[in-house]
């Protein structure tokens, strides 16, 4: 009887040891710091469709364009180690004029992304690829300019689980890098106001897909 279940927990012991081998060695030995550009999906629909109705020509892309800072290392957590990264990102502002009048729309805002959990399925020196679920939080921010002087500013405030791949490679110190990433914003859909007599945009959701590259200083640790 001791024999069988000796036979039968010494490969399970043997797997045991073999995952957690294979985890402490999954971390990349890499530190980056770079700077980073991106393309992000967001749901927009509906407030194209309302600007359209206030005579405008043009609409806002399917898609906004975002530039910032990344970083990413590797650390300790909950006994195992594990890859960790940011990127903090302003919005490029896109405009819509509304017909020939001073009216305008300027749309901008802020994200960061963090992630603290991830695991390189590539381990090395030189190639990191880095799989990783993260939290994703921002700002979209749309300036309504009704006259020279006189602006009014709708928020559209996010938060958003997501899961990226990045692939990233360090020589001779220079990193570089893209990541995948797709959101899902769980908050409300409205837009915030800021004087209360503003009438109403519909609402958007800023989750999709997004591809990010970035390029800037990589460490590589032993």
């Amino acid at each position: 009887m001791r024999l069988l279940l000796l036979s039968l927990l010494l490969p399970i012991a043997l797997r045991a040891q073999h995952f957690d081998d294979f985890w402490e060695s999954s971390n990349s030995r890499q530190a980056v710091l770079a700077l980073s550009a991106g393309s992000f999906a967001s749901d927009l629909a509906l407030v194209n469709k309302q600007l359209s109705l206030y005579g405008a020509a043009a609409q806002l892309g399917e898609t906004y364009q975002a530039i910032g800072i990344d970083g990413a290392g590797c650390r300790s957590r909950l006994g195992k180690a594990f890859d960790y990264g940011f990127s903090v990102q302003a919005v490029l502002p896109q405009r819509v004029a509304i017909g020939a009048r001073e009216e305008a729309f300027r749309f901008t805002g802020w994200q960061a992304m963090l992630h603290h959990f991830g695991k390189d399925v590539m381990p090395g020196k030189t190639f990191a690829f880095i799989v990783t679920p993260g939290i994703s939080f921002g700002s979209l921010r749309i300036r309504r300019r009704l006259e020279p002087g006189e602006n009014l500013l709708y928020r559209n405030p996010f938060i958003a689980p997501y899961a990226a791949a990045e692939l990233r490679m360090v020589v001779w110190n220079i990193a570089l890098g893209v990541r995948a990433s797709y959101r899902f914003d769980l908050s409300k859909d409205t837009w915030k106001r800021d004087v209360d007599n503003l009438s109403e945009l519909p609402g958007a959701k800023n989750h999709g897909l997004g591809i990010q590259v970035f390029v800037g200083r990589g460490y590589k640790r032993e």
